[in-house]
């Protein structure tokens, strides 16, 4: 395997310092992050039934499946964990 190089050092180093500020999202919310939710939850391949920005049922239940893929509490609320874990991949 290669050492990384200067370019994929700093990708990496900006990836772990990442700071997620986004805003708590739950069963009921409506608000654009849930349409970035979606997407972020389509990239890791969990599939969701609609494009809404509203939270539903069927958004929980993916979120739910999510949380427990990475190790976290399946509460379906999509707080500061659950958000670095979908852009990081693991918390």
């Amino acid at each position: 395997m290669y050492p990384p190089t200067d370019a994929g050092l700093r990708t990496a180093q900006v990836i772990a310092n990442l700071n997620v500020i986004k805003p708590v999202l739950k069963l009921g919310t409506k608000k654009e992050e849930v349409l970035e939710l979606r997407k972020l939850l389509y990239h890791w391949n969990i599939c969701v039934d609609a494009y809404s920005d509203v939270f539903d049922k069927s958004l929980e239940t993916a979120v739910k499946t999510f949380q427990r893929r990475v190790f976290l509490d399946d509460d379906g609320i999509v707080g500061c964990l659950t958000w670095q874990a979908l852009y990081r991949g693991s918390c």
